[in-house]
């Protein structure tokens, strides 16, 4: 565990203590909408998870992708404390804790997928091609060996639950090394295009690879904007209402993470590291093309 992760346990209470005297003081604090991501969920790790959850219940409304959708589009603006859940890259485990977990806690999430991972039908290819995209700094031999895929028929699955699938580029490539516009269409549109097609729904989400600003750029994300309604990055944050909805901040968290940490990335206690990198964002968010829905 990181240094400063098991400071921010210890001092959790501290947190705790100051943002309620806050939110006394200021009431207007008290609305809150915040995204929580995760990746894979080791099956060892299913218990925790349950866990985790029923931990954070304890402060957080968990809400479905179309209230935050509707929240962040101004039609329904919501009240509280409020958490979307997502899961990035469209591994099995994610299918699986949908079924025995969320289900259970009334909870719908939006899983970012990847039509080239979800395309793969063999184990020992889907290793390899966590080791070569999802995490290039790997070598396979260090790749769990349940870091498989899902296929179309478990998105389906997710959708009939009542789920939102979102697009998450073809490759999960680093965007910020594409410079020809033609490639990060293929990225970034032909990705949703794909999903659309297999499985009959509109993607109106996406999600950017690897989460950090170092990843992304002006140009990505504005061939982004003309295809989808809301972005979401990897930058921990409030989604104030100022926040564009190109510009979606979300706090990264693991099944292993003790709930006192969770909860103090999502009481804002590292907010600060992040600030440089969402101000950036949020001046290519606020300029170039709008979002406009395909009327076919």
């Amino acid at each position: 565990m990181q240094v400063h992760h098991k400071l921010l346990i210890i001092i959790y209470p501290l947190i705790y203590l100051k943002n309620r005297l806050m939110e006394f003081f200021y009431p207007q604090l008290k609305n809150q909408i915040r995204v929580l991501l995760y990746h894979d969920i080791p099956p060892d790790k299913y218990e925790y998870f349950s866990f985790q959850l029923s931990e954070i219940k304890k402060q957080w409304n968990f809400i479905s992708p179309d209230e935050f959708t509707s929240h962040m589009s101004g039609k329904t603006p919501l009240k509280g404390k409020n958490l979307l859940l997502t899961f990035d890259d469209g591994f099995i485990s994610n299918k699986l804790v949908a079924e025995s977990i969320l289900k259970s806690f009334g909870i719908k999430a939006i899983f970012f997928v990847l039509p080239n991972f979800i395309n793969i039908s063999n184990s020992s290819l889907a290793r390899k091609y966590v080791a070569d995209y999802i995490y290039p700094s790997m070598n396979i031999e260090e790749v769990p060996i349940n870091w498989i895929n899902m296929n179309w028929d478990d998105l389906q699955e997710l959708i009939r639950a009542g789920h939102t699938i979102g697009a998450h580029t073809m490759s999960h490539t680093k965007l910020s090394t594409i410079i020809d516009v033609g490639e990060l269409q293929k990225e970034i549109a032909e990705s949703a295009e794909i999903l659309e097609q297999k499985l009959g729904i509109p993607i109106r989400h996406f999600a950017f690879p690897f989460g950090n600003i170092e990843s992304f750029s002006p140009e990505a994300l504005k061939v982004a904007k003309g295809h989808f309604g809301l972005i979401y990055s990897g930058l921990r944050g409030k989604n104030i209402p100022t926040v564009s909805k190109y510009a979606i901040r979300r706090d990264s968290v693991t099944p292993k993470d003790h709930p006192f940490l969770i909860a103090s990335f999502l009481n804002g206690a590292a907010d600060f590291q992040y600030s440089r990198s969402v101000n950036i964002l949020d001046s290519w968010a606020n300029t170039n093309a709008e979002f406009r829905p395909k009327t076919n």
